[in-house]
């Protein structure tokens, strides 16, 4: 419980160095977003401290069910299946959006933007590839 204490401590610290960031380099929206990067998980970790802070039985009681969990057979056995797939999905797609870059630079579409076009496709290449895990592992948990 310590832990949470100290990251939330941390994460604080750090979105207020983002936050003075930010307003002395207003036209980098980047800090905005580290800002609630940082004071987001700040917040919950600082809220789940608290939380059980006060229930320490059932804090225990959590902690040794959690465990119980992680070490599941089954759940182990669906989680590797559920990576496996969601890893070969996420190399076609890898496939795919090499080629694709590989053509818009070669035909020079990309020029200036290219930063903006590459950050795009692998943001969307992580929502996808965190979407497609969550979806394997709900199917495979309904089909063992």
């Amino acid at each position: 419980m310590k832990n949470q204490l100290k990251s939330s401590i941390i994460f604080f610290c750090l979105g207020i160095v983002f936050l003075i960031l930010a307003f002395i380099f207003p036209s980098i929206s980047i800090f905005v977003g580290f800002v609630g990067g940082c004071f987001g998980p700040a917040v919950m970790m600082l809220y789940k401290y608290l939380y059980w802070r006060k229930r320490p039985e059932e804090y225990e009681e959590k902690i040794k069910n959690d465990t119980i969990e992680l070490h599941d057979e089954r759940k182990e056995m669906i989680r590797g299946k559920a990576l496996r797939v969601s890893t070969l999905v996420n190399w076609c797609l890898l496939s795919i959006f090499i080629v694709t870059i590989a053509f818009l630079g070669q035909f020079e579409i990309i020029a200036s933007e290219i930063s903006r076009y590459i950050v795009m496709g692998i943001a969307g290449y992580w929502l996808i590839s965190i979407a497609i895990m969550q979806i394997i592992y709900k199917w495979l948990s309904k089909k063992y």
